[in-house]
């Protein structure tokens, strides 16, 4: 992430240059925020307060108003008439959907050169990571704008470090390529990707919908194996790719094959 070019970068058409449609993204992002939602704010009927159902004075002959107990509604301490009740906000999204969305916010930010490619995401492998180095050297790339960082994994220590140290910097997301999703694409104006998250990202919304019939078993042994060979540490990056390529037929690439310059 020094900001110097080292080389360019074929990217599918079929994930990058996406016709783009602002209905869609608009649906999948409402549909984000209501699976978001907590659903916690409940408050309790009169049926549901607690306290005695005894009529509090006769129906007559006092001369006050008629009443049945003291939980109504219109009473103090008494329950909320058509108040909110806890509930699941959530509903159903078509893969489909969720995977063109995805694509069109890829293509977007290519579309409007807010797409940044670099080789790797860190800055000097020999020097200790500081806060202030990270904000100096993002304010050179990008001129201090709010930036989505994504990278393969964080399970090394380096990723982990990187991740720690940009906790203070408020306008920069760092997050893990598995966990993108079209709203904080969106969120901040600019996106940075690292080379293997591309790879990864870009075989992964080319994969078939309907896997072929046994690859999801195929898959889960190897990741199994993987497991055990390395005494249950977390998986490499070679061996995520090894496993995300097991029966994935690739999709021909759209109208074109954009390149983009990747950027150390």
């Amino acid at each position: 992430m020094r900001g110097e070019p080292v080389g360019t970068m074929v990217l599918s058409g079929a994930v990058f240059d996406v016709p783009i449609r602002q209905d869609i993204v608009h649906d999948i992002v409402k549909w984000q925020r209501a699976c978001a939602r907590a659903g916690l704010a409940h408050t309790k009927t009169r049926g549901e307060v607690r306290g005695s159902s005894r009529k509090p004075h006769p129906q007559k002959g006092t001369g006050r108003a008629r009443r049945g107990d003291n939980k109504a509604p219109h009473h103090k301490g008494g329950g909320v008439a058509h108040g909110p009740r806890r509930r699941d906000w959530s509903y159903k999204m078509n893969l489909k959907v969720q995977i063109l969305a995805l694509k069109i916010a890829l293509s977007a930010r290519l579309a409007e050169g807010r797409l940044m490619i670099v080789d790797q995401v860190q800055v000097d492998p020999e020097k200790p990571l500081k806060t202030k180095e990270i904000n100096k050297c993002l304010k050179n790339l990008i001129g201090g704008k709010p930036v989505l960082i994504m990278d393969l994994t964080d399970t090394d220590k380096r990723a982990k470090e990187f991740r720690q140290v940009t906790n203070n910097l408020p306008d920069v997301d760092v997050m893990t390529i598995p966990k993108v999703n079209v709203y904080d694409i969106l969120k901040k104006p600019v996106l940075c990707l690292s080379k293997d998250s591309v790879e990864w990202v870009t075989s992964w919304l080319e994969r078939p919908i309907r896997p072929p019939p046994g690859l999801k078993l195929r898959m889960a042994e190897l990741r199994a194996r993987f497991l055990e060979e390395n005494s249950g540490e977390p998986l490499t990056v070679e061996q995520y790719r090894e496993i995300n390529s097991i029966g994935h037929e690739r999709i021909t690439s759209g109208r074109f094959k954009a390149s983009k310059r990747i950027t150390a």
